[in-house]
């Protein structure tokens, strides 16, 4: 007689397993990862933005609005089915858009991987509203999305050294406890021009369907909050019916011109 299947979707992005006769038997699929060119990511913005956005506020206390392009290294991998990496490209994006009471900022350098954040201008400096992770292996999705209560402030004003921020975020599938710590001023060079900057440590911890620890070793532009360079981990771990299943990510990004293609 015909046994039915047993289907079972896992909290990690890489597995699809089912219990055949007692034991495991594992549907394995092909992993790959494609690239998000800059102009895919620009014909992204221009669709969803068919009219030029103008500069959020005036006084360019946010970053105008439209695609950056940032010099990359990196990668992501699993351990699970073997393991899959994922190496990202040498340019990758960040999109800014106008919303809400700020700006968008997504980060995709594959069209399988991207990482969007919200925030907003207020009296105390810039704060972080909410965070989303997307990432798939083996056509398997993780997408995790977390909001912040009000007052988590990422580059406070003034930008005091060793001045603090904690905040803890639930999400779709646990919470992210973060703390934002300013490490002082700094001057970088974009493309031939000083910019002065706030030096930020930004770290978390997950818990919940996915645990782990993410760090962010941030240079946001003081007047805008336009990133300008990015040290970034991730080391995260789930349970599931394949076994423990760990999840690591590593890369920089440097930007590269200061002005945005839109």
């Amino acid at each position: 007689m015909r046994r039915p299947r047993l289907r079972v979707a896992l909290p990690l992005a890489a597995v699809l397993v089912a219990a055949v006769g007692g034991g495991i038997f594992v549907l394995l699929h092909k992993d790959h990862a494609t690239a998000l060119t800059t102009a895919a990511a620009l014909a992204k913005f221009r669709a969803a933005h068919p009219t030029p956005q103008a500069t959020v506020q005036r006084k360019r206390t946010a970053p105008d609005p439209g695609v950056y392009s940032y010099a990359t290294t990196g990668f992501e991998k699993t351990d699970v089915l073997g393991g899959a990496r994922h190496d990202y490209p040498a340019v990758s994006t960040v999109t800014y858009a106008a919303t809400g009471c700020g700006l968008e900022d997504r980060w995709q350098p594959l069209t399988t991987r991207f990482g969007a954040n919200r925030t907003c201008r207020t009296a105390a400096g810039l704060e972080l509203r909410s965070t989303e992770q997307h990432r798939e292996f083996f056509n398997r999705v993780q997408a995790q999305s977390f909001t912040c209560p009000s007052g988590f402030v990422e580059i406070p004003s003034p930008a005091t050294r060793g001045r603090l921020s904690t905040v803890t975020c639930p999400g779709t599938s646990g919470s992210i406890a973060l703390t934002s710590r300013v490490v002082g001023p700094e001057v970088l060079t974009v493309g031939g021009t000083s910019v002065e900057a706030v030096h930020v440590l930004f770290t978390g911890t997950l818990t919940g369907q996915t645990a782990g620890k993410i760090s962010r070793d941030l240079f946001l532009a003081a007047d805008t909050g336009l990133l300008l360079r990015v040290t970034g981990t991730a080391d995260t771990h789930s349970n599931t019916l394949a076994g423990p299943a760990k999840y690591t990510e590593r890369y920089t990004l440097t930007l590269t011109s200061l002005a945005p293609q839109n």
